[in-house]
């Protein structure tokens, strides 16, 4: 009888201690998107994610559960031409549009209505959806502006990442969503790849709904003489680190790697066991026949498919890791 006790009590420990027999163990640092000004929700939400990486081993590096929010939605939610701006463009939306005021939508709720199919996210019209949506992506406009033409600005975001990460003991991973990919490239060039302490304790990037290309292709186009995606890929590949993209095929908003990053390590024949790599969810076949059955289906709306990472934590993990192994 003790020696059951003894092997329930040793299972137990395994299973809430899984890395301490891994190499590396390592914790998350996570990156949120734009219109997340609620603390407690994006919390939730970064708590699901950790959770869905816990325990999980890739390669030699083993996901501890442990991790750290940066929430940056305070830098424009108490700045003053960002509420005139948003105010003016709400008032604008709602009543050129003549419907009620429409700042927040639970698309959770819609799926209790029996008219939902009627406004669905990918409706057009001057509904309250529609007019919630514009106000959305007009909100995601002005925010990017802020952040990235603003250095004072783009400093608070780094330093708050910094100190998430001297907090931390070992090894981190950061895995972003939408703006935060942006936010985390920023960071990896100018804060890990010229920081030896930062540097031996980065393992790898994990994005989604990654709006990177989007958001700094104007800035790489202009570096002729300074090339950054040549300097973070050839970081990655010869410091054996990895970077894995990975969007929902119906995430409008997300552009994907370019293949001047994937491919660089391949065409240059460099030598390390780093990789960058960049891909979509695939489609079952019977889903695009039946997606009218399955309204509500995160494939059919744009803003959860946007969302996938949070909203499928467990599914996103299974196939960051399933790439993780096939490229390693």
């Amino acid at each position: 009888m003790r020696l059951i006790v003894i092997l329930i009590v040793i299972i137990i420990y395994l299973s809430n201690a899984p890395c301490t027999f891994a190499k590396d163990c390592v914790n998350i640092i996570y990156l949120h998107g734009f219109n997340a000004f609620d603390y407690p929700i994006v919390e939730d939400e970064a708590k699901r994610v950790a959770q869905a990486f816990q325990g999980r081993c890739m390669g030699n590096y083993c996901f501890s559960g442990k991790y750290r929010l940066i929430f940056w939605a305070d830098l424009y939610d108490c700045d003053e031409a960002f509420k005139l701006y948003e105010s003016a463009l709400m008032s604008l939306n709602n009543t050129h549009n003549h419907t009620n005021p429409k700042i927040h939508l639970s698309m959770d709720q819609q799926k209790f209505n029996l008219f939902s199919p009627l406004i669905h996210p990918s409706d057009r019209g001057s509904g309250p959806v529609s007019s919630y949506l514009r106000n959305l992506i007009n909100g995601f406009l002005f925010q990017i502006f802020f952040l990235k033409t603003s250095p004072y600005h783009q400093n608070i975001v780094m330093d708050r990442i910094q100190k998430a990460i001297d907090t931390t003991n070992g090894k981190f991973v950061i895995i972003a969503h939408s703006f935060g990919s942006a936010a985390a490239v920023d960071f990896l060039e100018t804060r890990i790849i010229s920081n030896p302490a930062n540097e031996q304790k980065f393992a790898g990037l994990i994005t989604s709904a990654d709006l990177t290309t989007t958001f700094n292709a104007n800035y790489w186009a202009q570096n002729k003489d300074y090339d950054p995606l040549k300097k973070i890929a050839q970081f990655i590949v010869q410091k054996d680190k990895f970077w894995i993209c990975y969007n929902h095929r119906n995430d409008i908003a997300a552009t994907g790697l370019p293949k001047k990053l994937t491919d660089y390590k391949k065409e240059h024949n460099l030598k390390g066991k780093g990789f960058i790599v960049s891909k979509t969810t695939k489609s079952a076949f019977l889903n695009n026949y039946t997606s009218f059955l399955r309204p509500f289906a995160l494939d059919n709306g744009k803003i959860r498919a946007h969302s996938w990472l949070h909203l499928r934590p467990y599914d996103f993990a299974d196939k960051v890791i399933k790439t993780y192994e096939q490229e390693h």
